[in-house]
């Protein structure tokens, strides 16, 4: 998926709720790292390797290639 894909891909993800607007309100852990996540697919684009991920007070996790991460934060609304 190209760059303005993704940015499409996460503003529809944020509008319906599967990321949050806003990547740390709830966070209780953030994993960055240069390994995959073995067994686990980015939330943008579906496919497997993350390397980062976020956990939330309800449970929640959100996986994520380092790329698609930089790009949900960018996406974010400013505080």
């Amino acid at each position: 998926m190209d760059e303005q894909a993704l940015r499409t891909t996460i503003r529809g993800l944020m509008a319906s709720g599967t990321l949050p607007t806003d990547p740390y309100a709830g966070m209780t852990r953030m994993e960055a790292g240069h390994q995959e996540l073995p067994g686990e697919q980015c939330a943008v684009g579906q496919e497997s390797g993350p390397q980062v991920s976020y956990t939330y007070h309800d449970g929640k996790a959100i996986h994520l290639h380092a790329a698609c991460d930089a790009l949900w934060r960018g996406e974010c609304p400013a505080p």
